[in-house]
């Protein structure tokens, strides 16, 4: 546990600040040399920020649901269901 916290943790925060200054870069070269791409980042970026909330909280759901299908209450619960129409039919 500690090898995660000293080696890997420094590791992959560099590494996550290294892509996003190359990513920064590239989108700054690319408005310097065609600047009417500037106007059309923006809409991007505000589109971009809608559909990452909105895959968060579609994929917390799925797994939350997941979680809850896959429980041992729900799937005694589910079996009870299946067993109910023979109780009914005596």
């Amino acid at each position: 546990m500690t090898w995660i916290l000293k080696v890997q943790i420094p590791f992959w925060g560099t590494q996550d600040l290294h892509l996003f200054h190359v990513r920064a870069g590239a989108i700054v070269l690319v408005c310097i040399a065609v600047p009417w791409v500037l106007p059309t980042l923006v809409p991007l970026l505000i589109g971009f920020a809608y559909v990452r909330k909105r895959y968060i909280t579609t994929s917390r759901e799925v797994k939350r649901f997941d979680a809850v299908t896959r429980s041992p209450i729900y799937a005694s619960f589910g079996a009870t269901l299946k067993v109910c129409p023979i109780f009914t039919n005596f």
